[in-house]
């Protein structure tokens, strides 16, 4: 599981010019039937260039669009089972932020503090490193198709060598996440999968997100399984970092009430909220708790996450100061998510569209 850099169908990013920081007057009527015709020419667009997925946008949590185009393989609707991939993480670190903002665990805990038998060089690794991409982790321990149980996971992790000294660097790691979710089942004695069900997503009514919880259990669900997992059941390579199912009317739920606060409460979404670690030097993006911060000069606070893998691409994003979300997703590898939700917000807030 992957994030990307912006590469294909050769769209234009959302570089919008000053004007786009025009008062809330001059704002676009953002209704389904004003931002209908102006998506549609635009997801057409994106169709002629080859993109096969589902897009869905809400505004002030109601849904203003949503369409798809089926592929050969994969028909798209909004209740299509579908990997979401690295934008697993964003559930991780919503789960984390909870127990942190609960007293249960403490960003400085420690992996020793939590494991009898981790390593003397990874002891002192912290749960804010692991989820800001600084414990210098490695990016994965092998392929996502090959089945590891937690405990042959994190004997693997244990046994491999770190990149970089704990704390002196961002290197985006799949690793951590991984035991991340190992750190939530041996804290609450439940399996990653169950808490965030039980506690999170099931009160949401957000009942088509998980792991094993939703394997199969819906028409197409074993087409999905084989494409993400290899046939098997989710490894470890997957939990916690990606692999996990959901819907996209679940994801746009999800964001809604996530960003709310009604999942975890106004404190822990800002604690996971907040621009802790830039993605790299002169980055203009900064990892929070399994989110990307990022602030645009022309449409102010966004956070996000995206994801890709051979068999699925995806993009959540949420525009902060204009209360939109938007997910997308894709069964095609040369499609970039990235840019096809540049284009949707493009057409939604660009100010040649407030007309």
């Amino acid at each position: 599981m992957t994030r990307f850099a912006c590469l294909a169908l050769g769209l234009s990013l959302l570089a919008l010019p000053p004007a786009a920081c025009a008062q809330a007057g001059d704002r676009p009527s953002l209704s389904e039937e004003h931002v209908r015709p102006r998506l549609d020419a635009t997801f057409d667009r994106l169709v002629e260039a080859g993109f096969t997925g589902y897009v869905m946008i809400s505004h002030q949590g109601q849904t203003v669009y949503a369409r798809g185009e089926d592929s050969a393989d994969m028909h798209f609707g909004p209740d299509s089972q579908i990997d979401i991939l690295s934008m697993s993480k964003s559930l991780t670190g919503m789960v984390l932020a909870r127990l942190i903002e609960d007293g249960e665990l403490f960003p400085g805990t420690t992996l020793a503090e939590i494991f009898a038998d981790v390593p003397a060089e990874k002891a002192g690794i912290t749960l804010h490193q692991m989820l800001t991409h600084t414990a210098g982790l490695p990016h994965a321990l092998g392929e996502d198709t090959e089945y590891l149980d937690r405990d042959a996971y994190l004997a693997r992790a244990w046994s491999t060598p770190l990149l970089s000294e704990p704390g002196t660097r961002y290197e985006y790691s799949n690793v951590g996440y991984s035991i991340l979710a190992a750190v939530v089942e041996v804290a609450t004695g439940e399996a990653f999968d169950t808490y965030l069900g039980r506690h999170f997503l099931e009160p949401a009514g957000l009942t088509h997100t998980g792991y094993e919880s939703q394997c199969c259990a819906t028409s197409g669900g074993q087409a999905v399984t084989e494409v993400s997992w290899g046939g098997d059941r989710a490894s470890w390579h997957l939990i916690g970092n990606g692999g996990m199912l959901s819907t996209p009317s679940d994801m746009l739920a999800w964001i809604r009430a996530y960003e709310t606060g009604a999942l975890t409460g106004q404190a822990a979404t800002e604690r996971a909220h907040q621009p802790y670690e830039q993605e790299g030097e002169n980055a203009p993006s900064h990892y929070g708790y399994g989110l990307v911060v990022e602030d645009l000069p022309q449409l102010g606070r966004v956070y996000w996450h995206n994801g890709g893998s051979r068999a699925f691409n995806g993009h959540w994003r949420y525009y902060a100061d204009h209360d939109v979300a938007i997910f997308v997703t894709s069964d095609q590898w040369e499609v970039d998510p990235d840019s096809v939700e540049r284009a949707l917000a493009r057409a939604l807030l660009a100010p040649s569209q407030r007309k």
